[in-house]
């Protein structure tokens, strides 16, 4: 990548891919969509708040947000954790609008890694739980063993 904060590509896939692969596309488009509105909210503080300490209750707002969205699914989430993360690195860099771009390629660039791995590549990732067979659906009352099994 050609600036110092290419971490964002795994951490994007990693997030995306999470240990169940079910639902790899709908939360790609989630997480991208997320980051996408969390990024103009964080552009819009930039442009309506000093930098530096003006910022600290602004953050403190988005902080208090982030349990309220989170309970929305994963697509408020992202878009309540991304300008966040985007204003506390900010404090430290003062970069601002340029480190929003950069996040959101980063998180574009991770989130069709994940599709093309977890979606498109990964045997039996397109199975959704409606494919797979339920427990103890349409089996029937419980019989007991009268034959040995084998």
């Amino acid at each position: 990548m050609p600036y110092e904060r290419a971490y964002w590509v795994p951490v994007t896939v990693v997030f995306v891919l999470k240990p169940d692969l079910g639902s790899v596309f709908s939360r790609a488009l989630l997480r991208a969509a997320g980051t996408a509105a969390g990024l103009l909210a964080a552009v819009a503080v930039f442009a309506a708040v000093p930098r530096g300490w003006p910022e600290v209750p602004v953050l403190m707002l988005l902080g208090a947000l982030l349990p309220v969205l989170s309970r929305r699914g994963y697509g408020f989430q992202t878009a309540a954790i991304t300008p966040v993360i985007l204003l506390l690195s900010d404090l430290g860099n003062l970069e601002g609008t340029e480190l929003a771009g950069q996040l959101m390629a980063d998180s574009l660039i991770g989130c069709a890694l994940a599709l093309i791995v977890g979606h498109a590549l990964w045997p039996g990732a397109r199975r959704t739980a409606r494919n797979a067979p339920a427990a103890g659906v349409g089996v029937g009352p419980a019989r007991p063993v009268t034959e040995p099994i084998g």
